[in-house]
């Protein structure tokens, strides 16, 4: 991959950074506010009781590598938020997560995971637990986060990112996304942003 065009260009994992322990000052919606989102959990948490973060049916199986795996990944995801001056729990507060048997969900090209905000569900395909040290996970919790701050992140992250590369055709600045798609999608950049900020700093796999 191109350097310039990849998210470990060091600008852009600088400038979200930023961002990011910039949410406890008035950049983003302040903590006490994010609170309030703990009254849409479904008893949750992420330090116990996982169980209830599994949807378990017939067509929902799971291997105890996945579940581990999709643990580590919350557990990862909610040790940054809460450095960064977050409440992770009422951030993540309710979601779960299915497992979808295939390489691609609703076997469509590509989509190795997928988060449905109505139905609170994070879906992963066989895909998602075979590449990039759960990327594709820390993806999608980017896009939880994202969704309960109002898309606050995606647009603080744009209005940075745009800053630094002035004078770009594409929806999301050169040297910003990770790949096509995030390329012409916001919040498909931010989300990829969000999985390496977490990857790099809060795992030991890279």
């Amino acid at each position: 991959m191109n350097q310039n065009r990849s998210f470990t260009h060091g600008i852009a994992l600088l400038v979200f950074a930023a961002i990011i322990l910039g949410l406890a000052a008035p950049l983003i919606t302040p903590v006490d506010e994010v609170k309030a989102l703990s009254t849409e959990s479904t008893g949750q948490e992420t330090g116990t009781e996982w169980e209830s973060w599994f949807i378990h049916s017939e067509t929902s199986l799971w291997a105890v590598a996945e579940m581990e795996m999709v643990r580590e990944t919350v557990e990862n995801t909610s040790s940054a938020l809460d450095d960064a001056g977050f409440n992770s729990q009422a951030l993540l507060a309710g979601y779960r997560f299915r497992r979808y048997h295939g390489q691609f969900v609703d076997g469509i090209d590509g989509r190795i995971a997928l988060v449905r905000h109505a139905k609170k569900e994070i879906i992963l395909a066989d895909t998602a637990f075979m590449r990039l040290w759960g990327y594709y996970i820390y993806h999608e919790l980017g896009h939880v986060v994202d969704k309960r701050l109002d898309r606050e992140l995606s647009r603080h992250f744009h209005a940075l990112a745009n800053k630094e590369a002035t004078g770009s055709s594409t929806v999301t600045p050169e040297g910003f996304w990770l790949n096509e798609h995030a390329r012409m999608d916001r919040e498909e950049a931010t989300a990829d942003a969000f999985a390496l900020w977490v990857i790099l700093r809060y795992t030991e796999n890279p």
